[in-house]
């Protein structure tokens, strides 16, 4: 008895054509970065209440905060917006993506604080305050779910439609 297989070529053709695509990862990844970024900043926005982790929301700022900001030479203001008067962290986003990675940075240098604090700082060079953590990005789970609809196109458009 003799067994005839057939559709290898095809098979392998198929095969060959789902790993180059599964290579090709820069368009998931910008389209991740992109959902991302939408998310940080409507969380910025909302001064951090958009964490689905209460633990992570931030706390509303301080008397003396308020009082730094109404009394400052530059740009006094009476805003209670959080990471938002001065318009800094905004304009500090930086996108790296490739078929390797998508990744999303903030450029300011006090950003890192408020994303891992509390911290210890000075306050016009003499008394000691503490910078709040106040999260930026979402906590691995909550970006898992961001980023799903990217990831979940990207698997559709290499096993689905290939």
């Amino acid at each position: 008895m003799a067994v005839k297989v057939t559709g290898l070529k095809s098979f392998s053709k198929k095969l060959k054509s789902i790993e180059k695509k599964l290579s090709q990862r820069r368009g998931v990844h910008a389209r991740m970065v992109v959902l991302y970024e939408a998310w940080t900043k409507r969380n910025i926005n909302a001064n951090g209440q958009l964490h689905d982790d209460s633990r992570l929301r931030w706390q509303k700022l301080s008397f003396a905060t308020l009082q730094i900001r109404r009394t400052r030479k530059k740009s006094p203001t009476n805003s209670t917006n959080i990471l938002r008067d001065t318009g800094q962290l905004r304009q500090r986003w930086f996108r790296n993506i490739s078929d390797k990675e998508g990744k999303l940075t903030n450029g300011q240098d006090y950003s890192k604080y408020h994303e891992d604090g509390p911290r210890k700082i000075k306050v016009f060079g003499k008394a000691k305050a503490t910078l709040p953590r106040r999260k930026i990005f979402p906590d691995d789970k909550q970006a898992r779910k961001i980023i799903e609809p990217a990831v979940t196109g990207f698997v559709k458009d290499v096993f689905i439609k290939t």
